[in-house]
């Protein structure tokens, strides 16, 4: 037996209000969250009745405990989350899911967090190479590019000459 469970910001329901209610709605209002990426308008036409039919139910979490999920997970996964890749670890950290005694799942993804997001502490990680980034780019969508930070003297790099034939020209 599975428990699937949605997480979305507080205020940006609209799947849990959806799966409670038996039909898709929609949120009343635009709302403001750092989770930018879950704020679509209402469930999507295929998703919600795959969860449905699933049993599936949904929580909201704070800001606030995506951004510790974030911290937390910098601190002690060593990855760098995106706020709305970190709901999932926030309601697990918050208690809005409980899963104490059982095997869980967490989905965790990042590639849109900005330094405007990360603490001075995640920004020293990352530059002293503590932490990993993934990169996901325009040529390179269906996969990433796993790497890690590490601060060199320039005259041990060899950079090489920008690739003409890759747009922009970084190579």
């Amino acid at each position: 037996e599975v428990d699937v469970v949605t997480v979305e910001p507080e205020g940006h329901d609209d799947m849990a209000r959806s799966l409670e209610a038996g039909e898709r709605l929609r949120n009343e209002n635009a709302p403001t969250s750092v989770c930018d990426a879950l704020l679509a308008p209402a469930p999507g036409a295929i998703t919600y009745p795959i969860l449905r039919g699933l049993g599936a139910r949904g929580v909201a979490v704070s800001d606030a405990a995506a951004m510790a999920a974030i911290a937390y997970a910098a601190r002690e996964l060593r990855v760098v989350l995106e706020p709305g890749g970190a709901v999932a670890l926030a309601a697990l950290l918050s208690g809005a899911v409980e899963a104490q005694g059982r095997t869980t799942l967490v989905i965790l993804s990042g590639g849109n967090a900005d330094d405007a997001m990360l603490t001075e502490e995640q920004v020293e990680a990352l530059e002293t190479g503590l932490l990993y980034v993934n990169v996901h780019t325009e040529l390179n969508q269906a996969g990433e590019i796993r790497g890690q930070i590490v601060e060199q003297d320039d005259e041990d790099v060899d950079v090489p000459e920008p690739d003409p034939g890759i747009e922009g020209g970084q190579g």
